[in-house]
């Protein structure tokens, strides 16, 4: 088992997320999806973070980042170390996916 840990940046997108959602599925809704969005996330890499492939638009970047999608199309990008997985974005395929990273500052 793995520890699994939310950056600044990850409680931001799922904020972000939450929102967008808001203005097409009420907030009752939006806050539903959010919190299975993260169930979701955490409990498939608490168990094995390993399996997801590193995402190779990243590598160019040098940034050696999982890639975890789920059925809503949306991407959770990681990072494992030791036992400790590191969620650092939530963002959805469609989105850009290096001006999330300039925007989180995790690319400059």
């Amino acid at each position: 088992m793995y520890e699994v840990r939310l950056t600044e940046t990850a409680f931001q997108c799922l904020a972000d997320i939450e929102s967008f959602k808001t203005a097409t599925i009420g907030s009752v809704d939006a806050g539903h999806f959010v919190d299975q969005l993260l169930l979701e996330a955490t409990a498939t890499l608490r168990e094995d973070p390993k399996r997801y492939r590193f995402n190779a638009t990243l590598a160019d970047y040098g940034l050696g980042l999982r890639e975890r999608l789920d059925k809503h199309e949306y991407r959770t990008l990681y990072e494992i170390t030791g036992h400790t997985v590191d969620i650092l974005l939530f963002l959805h395929t469609r989105q850009d996916l290096t001006r999330a990273l300039r925007r989180h500052m995790l690319l400059s």
